[in-house]
């Protein structure tokens, strides 16, 4: 078990006013090294007339059972002031879990995908909101995998104890919550791609009773936790010829999570979405992030966490 110690260092930060649409392509999951801080995004680079929201640097700390302390870092957008006082019941939180190409120690990386574009005035217009981004560190994962299996149509890992970068995203949600009062609590969202698709399933098993919605995206799942789930709304995207993490992955999650809900009673309106795209291969976040009928953002941010939220488990997952 990792013991969490909570230290944020929040500053001043980068103004954002366009969004980015980079695509790492299929080889997402199978690149482990981090984005060159010199790729910045057409967020961080282009002038801008506006400015509706910037991005803060954060960092927390966490302790091993060694007693060896490491710092994690991240950035979270937060819209200005003029957007803020317009929304006195507060705005929605999205916490995004990144992909393998991303991690690293620069706080810069994890913009690349989804975070620089919500950051834009584009975004903030049609739907204002917070986004937290840990970055994981370059020699880890958000969860326990066999990296050599994950190409295994058959593989299904088993989230028995957290790493120390899940540990670090728990710290930096609970110090976002407390620390910024405008986030509306019913309307904490979760996402992550590729290996950030399976922390997702993995800290909604942990905490379901944060979240109003989980998106998961072509990554996978275990699912002897899909009993702690079963509460939750959720879609699940994926590609249906990746080739890096099988389809297989996600429709195992779906069909593990739909027959707890419906040992639950849960009503078909109420079950787990699988959304294939059937030309899409590893990269398909960014068909993903979209609003519109294609996309998942309306739909996530439609949703609201129930009060009290559904039939969750009496006991969280083991940590």
């Amino acid at each position: 078990m990792h013991q969490r110690v909570s230290t944020t260092v929040l500053c001043s930060a980068l103004a954002l006013a366009l969004g980015s649409s980079g695509d790492a392509g299929a080889d997402e999951m199978t690149s482990d090294a981090p984005t060159p801080t010199s790729q910045k995004t057409a967020s961080e680079t282009a002038p801008s007339a506006r400015v509706l929201a910037e991005i803060r640097h954060g960092r927390v700390s966490i302790e091993l059972d060694d007693g060896v302390a490491a710092t994690v870092p991240y950035r979270l957008v937060v819209p200005a002031e003029q957007i803020l006082s317009r929304h006195p019941n507060g705005l929605p939180l999205i916490v995004f879990l990144h992909g393998s190409g991303e991690r690293g120690d620069d706080n810069q990386a994890q913009l690349r995908h989804f975070v620089g574009d919500s950051g834009g005035d584009a975004f903030q217009r049609r739907q204002p909101c917070l986004v937290l981004a840990v970055q994981c560190p370059a020699d880890q994962y958000w969860t326990r995998l066999e990296r050599d299996r994950i190409g295994d149509a058959a593989y299904a890992p088993r989230f028995d104890r957290t790493t120390p970068a899940m540990e670090a995203v728990i710290t930096a949600i609970d110090e976002v919550l407390e620390g910024h009062p405008e986030v509306d609590r019913d309307r904490v969202h979760l996402t992550g791609l590729s290996i950030g698709g399976y922390g997702a399933f993995d800290l909604a098993a942990r905490r379901p009773e944060l979240f109003a919605s989980v998106v998961p995206i072509c990554g996978g799942g275990d699912p002897t936790t899909a009993d702690r789930l079963a509460a939750l709304p959720i879609t699940i995207v994926h590609g249906t010829l990746d080739q890096v993490v099988p389809v297989e992955a996600s429709r195992r999650m779906h069909a593990a999570i739909v027959a707890a809900q419906v040992a639950r009673s849960i009503d078909e309106s109420g079950r787990a979405r699988l959304v294939e795209y059937p030309d899409a291969h590893h990269e398909s976040w960014t068909r993903a992030y979209r609003f519109g009928a294609e996309g998942v953002l309306d739909w996530m941010f439609a949703q609201r966490r129930a009060s009290p939220p559904r039939n969750l488990p009496k006991e969280s997952a083991p940590r």
